[in-house]
């Protein structure tokens, strides 16, 4: 939704950052690969293969702003709901972001129910123009 505001270089770190929450949890499901899909055209690539932490950290540190944390954010909450549930590995994974970023659990949570309504439109919009 918001990643045409980020850098070439915060497209591709977010694009690690995605990979890194869809294995969270040890599966990618058809709907994550589906939202990784649509993330990879906005980005303009696809996103590259899981790297380790270190990887993680080198991404995160891309985002040198309170825009593109926030973007960073909302995006990757987006991800961690794309598949409807919010598994306890996910949310590590979000929360360990959120750490890194200097984020508060409040704007953290805010961010969440915001997520959770962009999920459900996009959802709702697929459903739209699947519609013959």
């Amino acid at each position: 939704m918001f990643l045409g505001l980020l850098s070439e270089r915060q497209r591709h770190a977010f694009a690690i950052v995605a990979r890194f929450i869809t294995r969270a949890d040890g599966t990618v499901l058809d709907e994550e690969r589906w939202y990784l899909h649509i993330l990879e055209k906005e980005i303009g690539a696809p996103p590259p293969p899981p790297g380790d932490e270190g990887e993680i950290e080198d991404a995160l540190a891309l985002f040198d702003n309170p825009l593109s944390r926030n973007i960073l954010l909302i995006e990757s909450l987006a991800v961690a709901l794309s598949d409807g549930r919010f598994d306890p590995r996910e949310e590590e994974a979000i929360s360990l972001i959120a750490r890194r970023l200097g984020m508060r659990p409040e704007k953290v949570e805010r961010f969440r129910i915001y997520a959770e309504r962009i999920v459900k439109l996009v959802d709702e919009g697929e459903d739209l123009i699947a519609t013959r």
